[in-house]
Formats: C-alpha cells, structure tokens, sequence
C-alpha cells in the first residue's frame, strides 16, 4: 500500500491567499491539528492549529503572516509505503503527512483518519475469521513453522503483525486466521510448544455467552 494511493481527496492544503479563519475552519472540520502548506505546488511544511490559534486578526491572509510561523517538513514520496507514513506521524506527532513527487512537487496528503481508514484493509479486519495471539521470545519467531501449523489445519492467514510485551523480551504475534472454530488451531499450536495468549472468535463469544444464558435458565428453575 503506497502512499500515493492513501491521499485523501478532500483534505485541502493552505494556501497563502487563505485567511487565518478559513484554514482554521478547515481544521476543524477535517479532525486536523496540521495543514501542509503549498504555494504554487512547491509544500513549505506543516502549520499548525496552535500556532494559528495565536494570531489576532483571524481575517488576515495566512501570507502576512508566515514568515512569524514556524513550518515542520513532515512528508513522504508518493511510492513510500504505508509504514513510512505512520512512521512520520508518529516520530513528528502530526495528524497529516504531505505527498510529494520526484521533483518535490506537492501530490497532496494523507490524515490519520486516511490511515485508519486503511489499516482494516492491511489488517483484513473486515474479512470472516478470528484473531489468535501468540506470546514468544523473539529468537523463537518462525513465520514458516506459524504458517505451517496454521495451513495444516486447513486455514490460512489474513494477516499477522507483531507486537511487543509490555515490560518483557517476549513478542505477540497476531494473527487473523480464516475460519470461525479457533480450537483444533489453538490445540495444535500447544502441541508444537507455542503459548496461545489471547483468542478473539466471534463463535467462540456466542458460544460463551449461550453457556452463560443457560446455566442461569438451569439456576431459575432449581
């Protein structure tokens, strides 16, 4: 996933001629605490709320004012990848990356509701399955040994992503499986020596709350 293919159609950039207000406008009604900046293509860098917030005459014109705002450069190439875009929201705290071509020439840009908006894709959190999460030592990682365990089941994995243990050396690895019965997948992965610690089953949560309905109905009618 590219990050030409995350800009967001509507995000608009602000443009000198703007008035203070409007680009204020603008950010709240986009859920924004940055705008990139852009004249004549060329992206200065990001403006942010707080510093927009500080001027007097919100009718004044972004331009008489800009050179008494300080701009931070936080964009990306149009083929970098999706990771390099949260990369920068997260190493700059910015809620919106610029999109910039191989001549700088600004493409657009992409908000953090573009990226979670796009991670159910990379996460096939929309696709039928269950979540299963391993808890291991990173040494011990195996994506093929997973991977062979997982389809000697007759399953297959939507998605994995790993994660680190609060406080530990040890890693979750999660995994989106197809199908809906976790169980004969949980007992082979204890059976090869791997430690299941958390499953998330849509069934397996029915399932559950059935059992508790009735052992309450065989409690009323004691």
């Amino acid at each position: 996933m590219l990050a030409e293919n995350l800009i967001s159609p509507y995000l608009p950039a602000a443009n000198p001629t703007d008035s203070v207000q409007t680009l204020l406008d603008h950010m709240l009604r986009f859920n924004v605490l940055q705008l990139p900046v852009v004249e004549q293509g060329k992206y200065l860098g990001n403006l942010s709320r707080l510093h927009l917030e500080q001027i007097q005459a919100p009718a004044d014109s972004l331009g008489s004012h800009l050179k008494e705002l300080p701009l931070q450069e936080v964009s990306v190439h149009v083929r970098q990848h999706f990771f390099d875009v949260v990369d920068q929201m997260n190493t700059h705290s910015q809620t919106v990356v610029a999109v910039l071509n191989d001549t700088g020439t600004y493409m657009g840009a992409i908000s953090q509701q573009d990226v979670v908006r796009n991670l159910t894709h990379l996460t096939a959190s929309e696709e039928a399955g269950f979540v299963l999460v391993l808890e291991m030592p990173r040494q011990d990682y195996s994506l093929t040994e997973i991977a062979g365990i997982v389809e000697s089941s007759n399953a297959r994995i939507l998605s994995l992503y790993l994660s680190p243990v609060p406080d530990s050396r040890n890693m979750y690895v999660n995994l989106k499986i197809t199908g809906e019965v976790p169980a004969p997948i949980v007992l082979s992965f204890q059976r090869f020596g791997y430690e299941v610690a958390y499953v998330f089953s849509s069934v397996q949560e029915a399932a559950d709350t059935q059992e508790r309905f009735d052992a309450l109905m065989r409690y009323l009618n004691i």
